[in-house]
């Protein structure tokens, strides 16, 4: 992805400015599922979409109308739109990444969006972003 775009989503993401949630780009009102709370925000590829629109690009955001509470993106909810992906220069529009995990040059991966809904906080995937930029 564009450097530019990663420090800037680096820095919203610790800002402090957005609350975290899952399984949504934006969750306007608490939701339960599978008897557990889940609460109003934005995970981490959310945030990089308020990042896109404060830079200018033109996506059209509106609340779900079958009243779920969840914030539509340019038609999407669960990952980062094609409009979003293209301007951040990501590979992927779920965050997909891979890195050296040892000197042995063994690798690992993932995705941000499952570390997101895994429980990553987001300075914890902030950091991720940090050191992997190149590959997402």
């Amino acid at each position: 992805m564009k450097k530019e775009i990663a420090d800037l989503w680096i820095a919203a993401l610790e800002s402090g400015e957005y609350a975290q949630t899952t399984g949504s780009l934006q969750r306007v009102v608490e939701a339960t599922e599978n008897y557990k709370k889940i609460p109003p925000g934005f995970c981490c590829l959310g945030v990089l979409c308020e990042v896109a629109i404060k830079h200018g690009l033109k996506i059209t955001k509106e609340l779900d109308r079958n009243n779920n509470g969840l914030m539509w993106y340019d038609s999407n909810t669960d990952y980062t739109p094609p409009t979003v992906q293209k301007w951040s220069g990501m590979k992927s529009q779920s965050g997909e990444f891979s890195c050296v995990i040892d000197d042995d040059k063994d690798w690992a991966g993932g995705e941000l969006t499952d570390l997101n809904d895994s429980g990553k906080t987001f300075e914890e995937i902030a950091e991720i972003i940090r050191e992997n930029w190149e590959r997402l």
